[in-house]
C-alpha cells in the first residue's frame, strides 16, 4: 500500500498520520486518508506539471 510507505518516509505525511491518530481516529482510516491526500497530490503534479512538494500540501503541520 503505497499510503504505508509515504507514511514511513515522507516526514510531511508521517506528520499528518499522527495528527490524525491523536484525534482519534483509526489507524485504518488515517491510511486511508493519508492515501487519499496522495491521490490529490498526485493529480495536481501531473495537471500542473510540477515536482512533489510535501510543505505545499501540509503548510500547518510541519515546518522543517
Amino acid at each position: 500500500m503505497p499510503a504505508l510507505a509515504a507514511v514511513r518516509w515522507d516526514p510531511h505525511l508521517k506528520a499528518f498520520y499522527e495528527a490524525l491518530l491523536a484525534r482519534h481516529k483509526r489507524k485504518l482510516q488515517a491510511l486511508i486518508a493519508v492515501a487519499r491526500k496522495l491521490l490529490h497530490a498526485i493529480y495536481g503534479i501531473f495537471g500542473s506539471q510540477t515536482p512533489y512538494d510535501g510543505s505545499k500540501l501540509f503548510p500547518h503541520l510541519l515546518t522543517i
